[in-house]
């Protein structure tokens, strides 16, 4: 948890205090970045998998039949991983982003 909240506090922390470093586009491109994470991982994560992960949880898996279990997955498969597909995409492209601006400087 201290990981996951940690890094979107860096990533603020970041832009603001890049506010008085980086001119320009390089501030442009760090603000992009950090907004890019907070949408595209963060809330993601809060509004998509969470959600499926708590609904996975209620599933008593021991007591269910096959039958069951296969439905159980198919209403959570599909959604999870496109959405964890597109969220790790957007973390890749942040993370290449962010080392960018870094080597610039």
């Amino acid at each position: 948890m201290f990981v996951w909240i940690g890094s979107a506090v860096s990533l603020i922390a970041c832009s603001v205090s890049g506010f008085s470093i980086l001119q320009g586009l390089d501030f442009y491109l760090l603000l992009l970045a950090s907004a890019a994470y907070l949408v595209g991982v963060q809330v993601s994560t809060i509004v998509i998998h969470l959600p499926l992960n708590n609904k996975l949880q209620e599933y008593d898996v021991e007591s269910m039949s096959d039958e069951e279990l296969r439905q159980a997955r198919l209403g959570f498969e599909a959604q999870w991983n496109r959405s964890n597909q597109i969220r790790t995409i957007i973390a890749c492209g942040v993370s290449l982003l962010l080392i960018l601006l870094a080597l610039r400087y």
